[in-house]
């Protein structure tokens, strides 16, 4: 996601400092979120893409989300 942020506000020539002036975001977080070296929140994100035209979806997949549970029990168990 947070490259498609990125790919779609170059896209758009628009300047982090624009994207930052549009959202409230500052352009600090904007550079570290498409740099991938912070996470941005829900509501950060909609405000983002909401600035850029994108849309947000979110997909779940159920088995994965149950592996690593099993997967994080099972490390757990087995450092006791």
């Amino acid at each position: 996601m947070y490259k498609k942020i990125k790919q779609q506000r170059m896209f758009l020539m628009m300047t982090q400092k624009e994207l930052s002036e549009r959202t409230g975001v500052s352009q600090t977080h904007i550079s570290q979120i498409e740099s991938g070296k912070h996470n941005a929140n829900l509501q950060t994100i909609e405000k983002l893409c909401e600035a850029l035209g994108l849309s947000i979806s979110i997909e779940s997949n159920t088995d994965e989300i149950i592996r690593n549970i099993i997967d994080k029990s099972i490390d757990k168990d087995s450092n006791s």
